[in-house]
């Protein structure tokens, strides 16, 4: 792929959607984000994967379309799940015990 071509990324993730995924992953119910205003939302995103959701959504494109072969997701594996995951995991470094029932996945898995 030269420095012109720019391959597009696999899948596409808003701001918003990531912000979404991101507080349902680590259980704040669509109530409690409805109840909550914007700022306070992006912050509860940021205290658990680490950065607004926004950064976030750019940076998972930019692990799809980076150039360098070892950092690029594979197209086959691509999960926004364990994106954030990853997030929370290098943000909070949680114990295992803790970490199994957030996300409901066993240590092996994860």
């Amino acid at each position: 792929m030269s420095d012109e071509e720019e391959e597009a990324p696999t899948v596409v993730v808003t701001a918003q959607s990531m912000l979404q995924e991101g507080l349902g992953l680590v259980h704040c119910t669509e109530q409690r984000v409805g109840r909550a205003g914007l700022a306070t939302n992006i912050r509860r995103f940021k205290d658990h994967h680490g950065c607004k959701p926004s950064i976030a959504a750019l940076m998972f494109e930019d692990l799809q379309v980076t150039n360098i072969p070892e950092a690029r997701l594979d197209v086959k594996k691509i999960s926004l799940f364990c994106y954030l995951q990853s997030l929370n995991f290098l943000c909070v470094y949680d114990i295992e015990n803790r970490r199994e029932p957030t996300f409901d996945r066993s240590p092996k898995t994860m």
